[in-house]
């Protein structure tokens, strides 16, 4: 049979080129292999530029097994090619079984630690709190605190140490001493070179230390991290972090870096150079005892995805965003959710032409008291749902500028913002709108609502769009959008056609 093939090429990222090596790893996962498949006649062979590097058969192996082609191997070539044939042995008797048999299967490769050298620690392996730290017999939970020190002695008294480095050198080593009442840890590591190198990908390096109340880590080197995702997330006993001697300028990925650090009120990211990053999204997510936040050295320029960034940091009283560019970014959905203690926020020099999600940016953001959006560029934007849902101490609120085009769902948008009084919404275009379900439920103190370029044509989803708005005034453009409202709500006792 002639069977498949597939070829895959490995690149050293250009990150790599002074280091000359990096870390590979290549398997395949059998999704559906048949009994009648499972036979020593099929057969897979892996060449690596046209050398057979493995030859096997489907004998023995089960649907859902993963079969490994490389395993942490050393790759110093800047590209190579790989070639996987997958055939049935034409030249040998086959069982008639086999015919017309389905076979499904993925390929994966990955660097999980792209520096191969002194002074590196090892990649990251499992990142969840029970899971083993770095590989060493310590779970993540277990740990009280990490702190990192200048050289790599392990002392005399200590009887727990592993070599931690990613080339297996015992240039950084890592040790703890006997736990305490709490059965918790005390964690050192060290580098015979004064810092620990941080590889490329560092993302969870951190991650689910659960117990964990303070991390020193003054002496790593992150200058060669591109990717932070997740670094720190669920480290939700960390009160205090101090970053300051973090070297970002390559990293591109800080997505979820501090979510769910719910515990933690200072953070130094004073030296954070951001000027390479793309996401941005659910960064301080769920950090709600964070008081105050200075990310006035935050370059945003390349940043496309700021969804939940602020997402229920509960505490903040106040953001200063002045130096954010957002020109790229095309997510805001969530952003400031939950932010319940701001009282003010100025986005006014917040670039959206290319945002298209803003759906409940500013959610549950019940103590601000005014908002000015008369800049927002919103061509854009299919959803406003939720966006001031439970703004309940905004008394002013400016959407002149809104442009609701392509707009279809408006479902919650105003719920909830009960001090809100008037609402100009006269450049809503509303012709493409399908759902206002509860729109301006709970907008008990709303006395006039400019409608008067909207168009309900469409609109199909409207339960309870006016729930407890019985004093409005509205304003619409013609008697057909008139007869719309008032054969639907009962309610509404003044709603005037205005030209």
């Amino acid at each position: 049979e002639n069977g498949l093939k597939k070829e895959i090429s490995v690149k050293l990222n250009k990150l790599c080129q002074d280091d000359d090596s990096a870390i590979m790893n290549m398997y395949m996962t059998l999704d559906l292999l048949p009994k009648e498949l499972q036979e020593d006649t099929f057969i897979y062979e892996l060449y690596q530029d046209n050398e057979l590097i493995i030859s096997d058969n489907f004998k023995g192996k089960s649907e859902g097994e993963t079969i490994r082609f490389a395993e942490n191997e050393v790759i110093t070539e800047k590209e190579l090619t790989y070639t996987l044939y997958i055939y049935i042995d034409g030249k040998r008797d086959n069982p008639i079984t086999m015919s017309n048999r389905p076979f499904r299967f993925s390929l994966y490769g990955e660097g999980t630690d792209a520096i191969y050298e002194e002074n590196y620690i090892r990649a990251v392996g499992d990142s969840s709190a029970t899971s083993l730290f770095l590989n060493t017999d310590i779970m993540r939970e277990e740990i009280e605190s990490i702190k990192t020190v200048e050289n790599n002695i392990v002392p005399d008294n200590i009887d727990k140490s592993f070599d931690i480095s990613s080339k297996g050198d015992k240039s950084v080593m890592l040790w703890y001493d006997d736990a305490n009442s709490n059965s918790l840890y005390e964690v050192y590591m060290g580098s015979s070179s004064g810092l620990i190198k941080l590889n490329t990908n560092s993302s969870y390096l951190f991650a689910n230390l659960t117990n964990a109340s303070e991390i020193d880590l003054s002496k790593l080197d992150t200058s060669k991290v591109i990717n932070m995702f997740r670094m720190f997330i669920n480290s939700q006993s960390l009160i205090n972090l101090d970053l300051s001697s973090f070297d970002t300028s390559n990293v591109n990925n800080m997505a979820q870096i501090f979510e769910e650090c719910k515990k933690l009120v200072k953070l130094n990211l004073n030296s954070f150079n951001t000027e390479n990053l793309t996401s941005t999204a659910y960064m301080f997510h769920n950090c709600p005892s964070l008081a105050s936040l200075n990310l006035n050295n935050f370059n945003t320029s390349k940043v496309t995805n700021m969804n939940y960034m602020f997402a229920g940091c509960r505490s903040l009283t106040s953001l200063d965003l002045s130096n954010f560019d957002t020109k790229e970014v095309t997510k805001m959905g969530y952003m400031f959710s939950g932010c319940s203690s701001l009282t003010s926020l100025d986005l006014s020099n917040f670039n959206t032409k290319n945002v298209t999600s803003i759906y409940s940016m500013f959610n549950a953001c019940s103590s601000l008291t005014n908002l000015d959006l008369s800049r927002f560029n919103t061509e854009k934007i299919t959803s406003t749902a939720y966006m001031f849902h439970d703004c309940s101490s905004l008394a002013s609120l400016n959407l002149s500028n809104f442009n609701t085009s392509k707009v279809t769902d408006m479902r919650f948008m105003f719920a909830g913002s009960s001090k809100l009084k008037d609402l100009d919404l006269s450049s809503f275009d509303t012709k493409e709108v399908t759902n206002m379900e509860y729109m301006f439920r709970q907008c008990s103190n709303l006395k006039i609502i400019d409608f008067r370029n909207a168009d309900f044509s469409n609109v199909t989803g409207y339960v309870g769009m006016f729930a407890d708005v019985t004093s409005s005034h509205i304003y619409v453009k013609d008697t057909i959008q008139r007869e719309w409202l008032s054969s639907r709500f009962s309610n509404l006792k003044n709603i005037t056609v205005s030209l």
